[in-house]
Formats: structure tokens, sequence, C-alpha cells
């Protein structure tokens, strides 16, 4: 690799790895608002104690939180770690899929689960709960990157993939939704699970589908 080339993956890199951060800091900012049912666009952003609008400096993703020493500027209470781990994680989530993947479509399509699986996973942990809007919304992202990506009818077989794994993931988990409720007369996976997994499907695709099947046994999910 040329010293030219060099520079720019790494200039690449960084701008990857920022775009990471900032949308680690969007997915808190909607983890947070969503458990309590308030928008995510407004208000804009402020400190949970106080209710201060938080300044440009600390709105910096990851690097204000350790000049701050993770304090609020205005009240100087501590402010929640979960969210600069959430920051460093779809950061760094984000920079494995650039040094694998490249800049290309397919890194923007496994970007789009990276978020949306870090946002419903944190929210299933915490709460127990997965958003119908949520997951409806990642449906549509993932139809609108299928068309964009692979457009209709030059990867027919993709978008066929795509199709089976989410109709596969969600058939399956609804067998076990309806057994469940049917046989042990008590919910061993909610509805939302079963949504989920038809999300999942529609993004990994029939061959991953069962991949996932196998992991979540192996897990427990």
């Amino acid at each position: 690799m040329s010293p030219i080339a060099e520079r720019r993956s790494r200039m690449n890199g960084i701008i990857i790895w920022s775009i990471g951060a900032i949308l680690g800091s969007f997915i808190a900012l909607c983890f947070q608002r969503m458990s309590r049912g308030e928008s995510i666009v407004w208000p804009r952003s402020h400190c949970e104690s106080c209710g201060q609008a938080l300044t440009p400096i600390e709105l910096i993703p990851i690097v204000s939180y350790i000049g701050l020493k993770g304090k609020c500027l205005s009240c100087g209470k501590k402010i929640d770690r979960t969210n600069w781990w959430v920051e460093i994680l779809v950061s760094l989530l984000f920079l494995w899929t650039y040094f694998v993947k490249g800049v290309s479509i397919e890194m923007v399509w496994i970007g789009t689960f990276i978020c949306l699986g870090v946002l419903l996973s944190w929210m299933d942990m915490r709460y127990l709960i997965l958003p119908t809007h949520v997951i409806r919304i990642g449906f549509c992202m993932a139809i609108i990157e299928l068309c964009v990506w692979h457009g209709i009818g030059k990867d027919s077989l993709r978008v066929l993939s795509c199709a089976l794994g989410a109709c596969l993931g969600f058939s399956i988990f609804l067998v076990f939704h309806i057994c469940g409720e049917y046989f042990c007369h008590k919910e061993i996976l909610g509805v939302g699970d079963v949504r989920l997994m038809g999300l999942i499907g529609i993004f990994v695709g029939i061959e991953g589908i069962f991949q996932v099947f196998i992991w979540s046994g192996i897990l427990g999910i």
C-alpha cells in the first residue's frame, strides 16, 4: 500500500469511527427517552439531573465524558457511564466493519444492523421490552437498503435470501410462541421476540438465520 493510500485508509477509519461514536450517542439518547415515553426529537439533549441543556462541548461523544470526568458541567452530578460504553461499543463495531468490508454499501447494511441490534438488545436487557415501532423502522430501512443495494431484478437471489430469512425467523419463533401458550399455558417467547427474529432474518438472510438459531439455543436466549 502506497503512503497516500495508507493515509487515506487511516483518515477513512477515523471518519467511520467518529460516525459510529455519534450514532452510539444517538442510540443512548433513544434508549433513555423511549424508556420514559419521551420524544427523541424534542427537547434538545439535557442533563438528567438538573435539566440544563448540554453545551456543544458536552455533546462530543466519548471525549466529553473523559474530559468532564463523567460529570455534568452545570450541576456536577455524575453521568450514566452506560452511555459512554455504548458510544465506544458502536464506534469500535463500525471501525471493525470498515476494516472488513471497506467503504461500501454493505458496510452501511451492517452498520444499520449494528445500530438496531445494540438499541433493541439494550432495551430488552434493561426493561424486557422490544419496541414495535423500532422493529418496524428496521424493516423499512432494510427494504429500502435492499432496493438501493441490489436493485430490483439485479440480485434476486440475495433479495430472496433476505425475504426467506425474515419469513423463517418469524415463523419458527411464532410456532414457539404459540406452543408455549397452548401447551405450557405461559409465554415462552414474547411477541417482540418473534418480530425481532424476523428483523434479524432479513439482515442475515436464509444462510445466517440457521446460525442465529444455533447460537440462540447455546446462549439460552
